[in-house]
């Protein structure tokens, strides 16, 4: 049986950016996809995976405010690992953009 859940009226979106080979294969898996009648859903697993990025971020934040709390005259500075090329647990983009309320 099909689940049915609550409409919402609001949601919430973060958009990135991508290499435009990773953006193609995307595309063709999609097209695929459509001719056999089926979607492609990375809803879940993205919310997973961003989940753990924004808990990761926010500790290294916190940690950061620690260090220039101890340290006023010298700001903290971030670092964060470079992901492998093909690493599924990184986005390859620096940079997000958070848009409130599209429906």
């Amino acid at each position: 049986m099909a689940t049915i859940t609550e409409k919402q009226t609001r949601r919430n979106r973060v958009q990135f950016t991508m290499p435009r080979q990773l953006y193609e294969a995307h595309q063709q898996n999609l097209e695929l996809a459509k001719v056999l009648g089926a979607i492609v859903d990375f809803n879940k697993d993205f919310e997973r995976w961003f989940s753990s990025q924004v808990d990761q971020v926010s500790k290294e934040l916190d940690r950061m405010k620690q260090e220039t709390g101890k340290h006023k005259s010298a700001p903290a500075k971030a670092t964060s690992p470079k992901a492998a090329p093909n690493d599924s647990s990184a986005v390859q983009s620096g940079h997000t953009e958070v848009a409130d309320g599209i429906d």
